[in-house]
């Protein structure tokens, strides 16, 4: 059984010393700068570059390039929508015309019909007219 002893002894000699080693790390590692934490450092690096790419896209015009480019699509989106206003103004008074022009038909059509009515009463009247003459002359 001492073998037994020597070997937990030596395990636990072992798990010791790696337990202090680990300790010392931890130890370490809180001792050190901020900045030299690897990271922290990532954090800075991915800071820094949006920060530099922001201000690159200030510095070669490319946000007031693209503020530019989309204040010309407004304007001539503004252009079209004139357009298209003019030319829906246009057809809302054609459509207009229409609609007087087809009440003045329908009106026209009534009156043409009565007008028919009459003057085929007046040519029935005539007709019945003409036969009495012709049946009186004939006798």
């Amino acid at each position: 059984m001492s073998e037994f002893d020597n070997n937990n002894s030596s395990i636990s000699e072992k798990k010791n010393v790696l337990e202090t080693r680990k300790i010392e790390l931890e130890i370490k590692e809180l001792e050190m700068k901020w900045w030299q934490k690897p990271s922290y450092l990532s954090i800075v690096i991915t800071a820094l570059i949006a920060s530099i790419s922001l201000f690159l896209g200030f510095y070669t015009g490319l946000i007031d390039k693209v503020k530019k480019e989309q204040r010309e699509k407004i304007d001539k989106l503004e252009v079209q929508i004139q357009y298209l206003n003019s030319i829906r103004n246009s057809l809302d008074k054609k459509i207009i015309k229409l609609i007087y022009s087809v009440k003045a038909t329908t009106i026209i059509n009534e009156k043409l019909l009565v007008e028919e009515k009459i003057s085929n009463e007046l040519l029935k009247n005539q007709k019945s007219q003409i036969n009495k003459l012709i049946k009186q002359i004939g006798k």
